[in-house]
């Protein structure tokens, strides 16, 4: 016989704990995204920290989430400076024109 409580739902916070974790953890598994949910985890986790006082659940969102944010913001401003140095081996406008220009 099982005994049924019909209070079993989780509070708000309790919930928005998990998803700051989940969101953390997903965005830092997956390349690129941790520029849009890294955020989005830190603020659930502090949300949900300020309701009912900080867990392990709250802290390893916002610390995932930062975690992701900042490695993706790294990666993409290197991605970035790697691109634009001028090292002549970069394929340049003028020199794809000639190219097509020319066959």
């Amino acid at each position: 016989m099982a005994i049924h409580d019909e209070d079993q739902t989780l509070p708000p916070s309790s919930a928005m704990a998990t998803a700051s974790l989940v969101i953390g953890l997903a965005s830092l598994v997956a390349c690129g995204l941790g520029i849009v949910s890294g955020p989005v985890a830190i603020v659930l986790g502090i949300v949900s920290g300020r309701r009912t006082g900080f867990t392990s659940k709250q802290i390893g969102g916002i610390a995932s989430g930062a975690l992701a944010f900042v490695t993706t913001a790294a990666a993409m401003i290197g991605l970035f400076v790697y691109a634009a140095r001028d090292d002549g081996a970069a394929v340049t406008n003028q020199s794809l024109a000639s190219a097509l220009i020319s066959t």
